[in-house]
């Protein structure tokens, strides 16, 4: 699989994953359209789990964010990568775990990152919605060159992450963007990329006990960027159909054509029936590194759907849009000039943080379902609600933070370069 790297973006790791000391290898996943291979990978020595939350010291937040003034909600768990450097032109991203008050940091050692300068992993991170499991994006090998036929010789793919065991249970092989958890935590939908002369991308479910993967969609086009709602009723995701005539390159280095940019948003139901186009030319972000704010983002209710759509005024930028799935009623959030991204909705579904520019001031705002009314909270960016809704998770110069739902009390997590967009553990429900 072959991604690029935007220029002046030196972002890359891989992961190497291991099993525990009495697991020597991962089960075998294949299907008769896919052959994914089974991988041994190499130990690794456990580690415990973060320890209990202490009282943080006093936080020191970026100059641009604002001193705590509120009392945090309840602590929190969440998993993200970091950033490291390796060397000249080199860096590595460790899989890392904190808690919301900044206390109890840790990095596994299970995780050992390779080294390369042209592919990040660890950009999607996922937990079950029991808390046990974490998806996460990885490979087990160095990449040795910048051509295709070396990305496709390597098993870069998802892993799933037995948090509760320490180690590793499933390896899938060439996946593509985001992975989405079934709501009982048995099941995850990929995007799967068929190595060899075909460009095609289709959408499988695996089941996590037995490993077997079960395909979705088929067809000529790219499927890709999965959400299974919440309910369990429906998988939405993005139909891409690139157009080599007009000069569009295979997902995920599309180009800068503005037609290229462009897909279908789509949803179907576990068992493959009832597919249903439901708004055309949703936009596609091409930057590999950020390419996973391209998902659609189900409300809690299962009503609605938040994506990314065309953009009238800027072709390069998207805006933000819902879509009832029931009634096809689509609305436009955010319309302005400007890159305008990653909606998350709170926990109650009234409530939708988003990325973007209002009046000129571009920040994470929060923007009411009932009353269109949008709210300022900061200056940061990437916004990711908790599970509880108490908090929310944003960078600021590229540094992780934690902040209280309504903006205050933030919390600086770490001063390393963020790599991923952050996960919270859901140990707490609404």
């Amino acid at each position: 699989m072959f991604r690029k790297k935007p220029i002046g973006i030196i972002l890359i790791i891989f992961l190497a994953a291991c099993t525990s000391p009495q697991a020597t290898e991962l089960t075998d996943i294949a299907t008769q359209t896919l052959s994914l291979e089974q991988t041994a990978l190499p130990s690794a020595t456990a580690t415990q789990q973060p320890p209990t939350p202490t009282t943080p010291p006093t936080p020191s937040p970026s100059p641009t964010i604002p001193a705590p003034t509120a009392t945090p909600g309840p602590v929190e768990f969440l998993a993200f990568t970091m950033r490291k450097e390796s060397g000249f032109q080199l860096s590595s991203a460790v899989l890392s775990f904190v808690y919301s008050d900044g206390s109890g940091l840790v990095s596994p050692s299970l995780f050992e990152p390779f080294y390369d300068t042209n592919l990040s992993t660890g950009k999607y991170l996922a937990w079950s919605p029991d808390g046990h499991y974490l998806a996460f994006d990885g490979a087990d090998e160095f990449i040795p060159c910048d051509l295709p036929e070396c990305y496709n010789s390597i098993n870069y793919g998802t892993y799933i992450f037995d948090y509760l065991e320490n180690t590793i249970i499933r390896h899938v092989v060439s996946t593509q963007t985001n992975v989405s958890w079934s709501p009982d935590s048995q099941r995850l939908v990929l995007s799967i990329h068929e190595k060899g002369d075909s460009d095609v991308d289709d959408l499988y479910i695996l089941d996590v006990n037995s490993g077997q993967l079960k395909q979705l969609t088929s067809g000529p086009s790219n499927d890709l960027y999965p959400s299974w709602s919440p309910d369990g009723e429906w998988i939405a995701f993005t139909r891409f159909n690139p157009d080599p005539e007009i000069g569009c390159n295979v997902f995920p280095v599309i180009s800068d054509i503005e037609q290229c940019h462009l897909g279908n948003l789509y949803m179907v139901r576990p068992d493959g029936s009832d597919l249903q186009l439901l708004y055309e030319l949703v936009f596609i972000y091409n930057i590999v590194v950020m390419d996973y704010y391209n998902a659609p983002a189900w409300s809690p209710d299962s009503e609605w759907l938040a994506f990314l759509s065309r953009n009238e005024n800027e072709d390069e930028y998207p805006d933000i849009s819902i879509i009832n799935v029931e009634t096809g009623e689509t609305e436009l959030v955010s319309g302005e000039n400007g890159l305008e991204m990653d909606p998350t909705w709170g926990p109650k579904g009234e409530i939708l943080a988003l990325y973007g520019s209002h009046d000129g001031n571009y920040g994470i705002y929060l923007w009411d379902l009932k009353d269109k009314n949008f709210t300022y909270l900061t200056s940061g960016t990437y916004p990711v609600w908790s599970w509880s809704g108490a908090h929310i998770a944003f960078t600021s110069a590229n540094n992780l933070f934690v902040m209280n739902a309504d903006g205050t009390n933030i919390v600086e997590i770490t001063d390393e370069t963020y790599q991923s967009k952050p996960a919270w553990q859901p140990s707490v429900q609404p």
